[in-house]
């Protein structure tokens, strides 16, 4: 959401009410959901389940589906094969990951509940840092197809399409149940849920196209 998705609907705020000021702290989903307890912030997150960190009872509205792609860098053996790699070889290969508590790492590990998998290359505290060491040959990842639909279409890295693999997760908005979301909290995510749906409720209507 941060680094894909927020600048957008900021960007479409700051047209609409061009005096407003908004600070934005970044941070994981658990940290999201430690800032939502504590109190009265607008959050958004992208673990499967709400956040075990948030205390309390929150109201929530979901933004959009995202969906995680298998990613490599442009000399991997995967991002030459003709056919989809196995899951089994997918948890048996150490992946380039994010830091526990992130939303894209609760969601693949949800995904991958109950097989053991290969213990992580590399963990990492960004969309960002991982793209560029999946580039760099550290080794595949999982990631929001927002965040790198961008460095695939460059040829910077390749989609992998892995057999049985479908990991897809709401994007939600949250705050405390009973706090007064400001107008313009309000007016936010209206606007993120318009861009994301195109204003009819569809949501997405495009997939990375895969490498193979």
């Amino acid at each position: 959401v941060a680094e894909a998705l927020l600048p957008r609907w900021l960007g479409a705020l700051h047209a609409a009410e061009p005096g407003l000021r908004v600070g934005i702290t970044v941070g994981n989903s658990d940290d999201v959901g430690r800032m939502v307890s504590a109190g009265d912030v607008l959050g958004f997150v992208e673990s499967p389940d709400l956040p075990a960190t948030i205390a309390g009872d929150v109201e929530e509205r979901i933004i959009t589906t995202d969906r995680l792609v298998v990613v490599t860098g442009p000399g991997h053996p995967w991002a030459l094969r003709t056919r989809p790699v196995a899951l089994g070889e997918l948890r048996a290969t150490p992946l380039v990951v994010r830091e526990p508590g992130s939303g894209t790492r609760v969601a693949l590990e949800d995904a991958m509940s109950g097989h053991r998998m290969a213990p992580p290359a590399l963990e990492l505290a960004s969309n960002a840092a991982v793209r560029l060491a999946v580039a760099s040959g550290v080794g595949p990842a999982v990631l929001s197809e927002h965040a790198v639909r961008a460095a695939v279409a460059a040829g910077e890295l390749r989609a992998v399409m892995v057999d049985g693999l479908v990991v897809e997760r709401p994007l939600r908005a949250v705050w405390a149940a009973g706090a007064d979301l400001p107008a313009a909290g309000a007016h936010l995510v209206e606007l993120a849920t318009r861009l994301e749906t195109g204003g009819d409720g569809a949501g997405p209507d495009a997939y990375l196209g895969w490498g193979l």
